[in-house]
């Protein structure tokens, strides 16, 4: 169900353009951030692409989908990319 649903997210975001999901273009979103959000990932910190990619996000909106991530992406690093990225909307928690 979870790789449904991602893939179901993934083609929402495609057939929408830049504000598909939770306002950001998730296949973008993914493409960008996915190396930092990789469990077991040692980055310190998403590139400068993931934060630019994930800027307009509404942060709440994608936590009501952190538990249909898939299995290899850790949600906690995910929820992490705000405040590494610096942003003024940064949720304190999900």
């Amino acid at each position: 169900m979870a790789a449904g649903r991602k893939q179901a997210m993934m083609g929402s975001s495609a057939a929408s353009g830049a504000a598909g999901l939770c306002g950001i273009d998730m296949q973008a979103a993914v493409a960008a951030c996915q190396s930092y959000c990789n469990k077991g990932s040692t980055e310190a910190a998403p590139s400068q692409d993931c934060c630019d990619k994930v800027r307009s996000a509404r942060w709440r909106c994608l936590c009501s989908f952190r538990g249909n991530l898939p299995s290899y992406i850790d949600g906690d690093r995910v929820m992490q990319i705000p405040s590494k990225c610096k942003f003024d909307n940064a949720p304190t928690s999900c």
